[in-house]
């Protein structure tokens, strides 16, 4: 009877690994989607700030679009990342409640089930601690992703002041370019808070 107690134990924990696994598998596709849009973001912005520097006004217009086009895959993808974060440490903290609990159960008459419980207690929290770095990373990589627009705001605010005393009528764009530095500083804002409150978790 122990035995095939034990063996049920040891085959709800097998299962919840194969959970685990399949989720995994799903994070990692995300993320590799995240890596890719990164790339092609760096490359759009690199792009725009040489049309810029060059002053080609129309070639600007496209980065323009290309910028924004990529930032909006960016963003899809990297929210898909951070929920998968989310479902990972949730689930961790899940198994561990119910692992635990386990382990109280089998510390008043199975003693022999209690090693199998409290190594699976310490793979799943060294699952947990893993988990968490990889929030924290995704969250500084949101933080450097949101930086940089930041940063492509104020490039494009600058440039715009220092033409507007020559080029009639560019004083509403400097006003829209005011208004989009102060949107990216917000989002900058939220990003930074959220990598600050995930190290302190």
């Amino acid at each position: 009877m122990l035995f095939r107690y034990t063996i049920l134990v040891v085959s709800v924990f097998a299962l919840s690994l194969m959970i685990i696994s399949a989720r995994a598998q799903t994070a990692d596709e995300d993320r590799q989607a995240v890596a890719a849009d990164q790339q092609e973001l760096d490359e759009a912005y690199k792009q725009l700030q040489k049309d810029r520097i060059a002053g080609n006004a129309a070639g600007v217009e496209v980065d323009e679009d290309n910028v924004f086009s990529a930032q909006q895959d960016f963003r899809t993808d990297e929210k898909r990342t951070i929920e998968d974060d989310q479902e990972a440490i949730a689930g961790d903290e899940e198994n561990l409640e119910k692992l635990s609990a386990q382990l109280q159960i089998d510390q008043k008459d199975n003693v022999e089930a209690m090693v199998t419980d409290k190594r699976n207690i310490a793979t799943m929290q060294n699952k947990l601690q893993l988990d968490k770095r990889q929030m924290i990373a995704d969250d500084a990589l949101e933080v450097s992703k949101d930086q940089l627009a930041f940063d492509n705001e104020n490039r494009q605010l600058q440039q715009d002041l220092l033409e507007s005393g020559s080029i009639a009528g560019n004083v509403d764009t400097v006003e829209g370019d005011e208004e989009n530095v102060k949107e990216s500083a917000l989002i900058l804002k939220d990003a930074q808070s959220k990598l600050e409150t995930d190290q302190a978790y």
